[in-house]
């Protein structure tokens, strides 16, 4: 049995309930509040309870809205408990396993989070910890180009904006909020989307100040090989690799996202990546590769993403 530890609004929680159903694999979904009793339960029907289990994913609360953009994986008052720490310890597959402080073991732009990112060949964009707004403010008044802004608590990553722009975003923020922030080089922002030890979908999206298509040899097999190896070595199963590549051929990793947005992942993506999630809680992944398909993606909404990978098996 799989089960689903997610708020009944979490969207990668539902569209991974629907495709187990396709596929007939035994599933339950329970929130926080459910969490305890179910456990209990399970406990008195099959005695250990981790052996009925084949896989676990953790979900969100509640999906990304413009009126709570700070995120929080669920059961942060649970974080100490002796249940969460069995859950991590499960044999069976878990999506993600996270820090006793409910977190991924890595924070973006820690020197643990760098040294990882650095041995697996990416570079690094030179990251500010502003305290609070007025501080961005101030960095973000000496930049031009494009910037990525993430503010504090934000878990399904930040944004890519013109520096106009982010400065009027982080303007709209509390006064105390904390934000960190990069400069990021003209070219192509590349999302690819990583389950178990494979990269399951890759989203190429329209840079900020450079146009010029990037050849889809940038996106071959050894770079999918590197962002798997970068998501396993930082301890996750199901992450977002945002990266940023430069026309001067430089590879820069802006976040890896513990919690990929649904909702900036085209529809076609979504399917794949949940299609591979199913395959890897149920223990029966197949082999597969991601192949970029170059044509226009109009119809998912933003108008940003130029070109997409399509999962074929093998």
């Amino acid at each position: 049995m799989i089960l689903i530890l997610a708020d009944p609004s979490d969207p990668w929680g539902i569209a991974l309930s629907r495709r187990l159903a396709l596929r007939g694999e035994p599933y339950v979904i329970r929130d926080s509040g459910e969490m305890r009793n179910f456990r209990v339960s399970m406990i008195d029907q099959a005695g250990d309870w981790a052996q009925s289990l084949t896989g676990v994913y953790r979900g969100m609360s509640r999906p990304f809205s413009e009126a709570a953009p700070a995120l929080r994986p669920l059961f942060p008052h649970e974080a100490g408990s002796d249940w969460l720490a069995e859950l991590n310890s499960l044999a069976c597959p878990v999506v993600n396993r996270l820090s006793p402080e409910g977190a991924v073991f890595c924070r973006t732009g820690s020197p643990a989070w760098a040294a990882v990112v650095l041995a697996h060949g990416f570079q690094l964009p030179r990251f500010h910890a502003a305290f609070n707004r007025e501080e961005a403010l101030s960095y973000l008044d000496r930049w031009d180009g494009a910037v990525y802004v993430k503010p504090a608590g934000v878990v399904h990553g930040g944004l890519v904006l013109p520096a106009e722009a982010a400065r009027d975003f982080t303007g709209d923020l509390a006064p105390d909020r904390p934000v960190f922030l990069a400069q990021v080089s003209p070219g192509q922002l590349v999302s690819l989307f990583v389950v178990g030890e494979g990269v399951a979908a890759t989203v190429v999206r329209r840079g900020m100040r450079s146009e010029t298509p990037m050849p889809f040899a940038r996106l071959g097999p050894a770079l999918l090989q590197r962002c798997s190896d970068l998501v396993l070595a930082l301890g996750l199963v199901h992450a977002e690799c945002l990266l940023s590549l430069s026309a001067d051929g430089q590879i820069t990793c802006l976040d890896v996202l513990a919690s990929p947005n649904f909702w900036t992942c085209p529809r076609e993506a979504q399917q794949q990546v949940v299609g591979r999630l199913a395959g890897y809680l149920a223990g029966g992944e197949r082999s597969t590769c991601v192949t970029p398909v170059a044509k226009e993606r109009e119809e998912f909404g933003s108008g940003d993403c130029v070109a997409i990978g399509v999962l074929e098996d093998h």
